[in-house]
């Protein structure tokens, strides 16, 4: 197929397409650089913004960061320590040959191992302290079950 030669005015005609398209990218290209630097300064506010406030709040919130973290490790030492407890106490009564300190010692296991499922969830453990935590309750609990308690 072969070019047909275009007039004068046809080309005039493209040419002032051509020239107003031009015009028209322009003016897209202007707008789209005035929204780029808007954003551009708002994301530049909002970073100084949260730097600000990120040093005010670890300002305010270092002493409760430390007693919290004082505080998460004091519960767990609780946690274990309870458990610990329980085990013991169950184990004397288990190898107890005196009916009455058999039954003080299961009923203060007991005591222990409900002090340790009631608290477990407030201190908020992590995944390894909750693991070693309920290791020690279910040894607790199946000495708890042999020593004839329902849990």
């Amino acid at each position: 197929m072969a070019k047909e030669k275009q007039s004068p005015v046809q080309r005039r005609q493209f040419g002032l397409e051509a020239a107003e398209s031009a015009r028209n990218l322009k003016r897209q290209q202007e707008k789209s650089q005035v929204v780029a630097d808007r954003a551009r300064k708002q994301v530049t506010e909002a970073r100084k913004y949260q730097a600000e406030h990120e040093d005010l709040l670890g300002q305010i919130a270092g002493p409760f960061a430390k007693e919290a973290a004082k505080f998460h490790a004091r519960a767990i030492n609780f946690l274990n320590t309870e458990a610990d407890v329980g085990l013991n106490l169950a184990h004397f009564a288990a190898e107890s040959r005196d009916a009455k300190k058999r039954v003080r010692n299961r009923r203060i296991a007991r005591e222990a191992y409900d002090t340790v499922l009631r608290y477990l969830d407030r201190a908020a453990p992590t995944d390894e302290e909750l693991k070693a935590v309920q290791q020690k309750v279910s040894t607790l609990r199946e000495l708890l079950k042999s020593l004839g308690e329902r849990v």
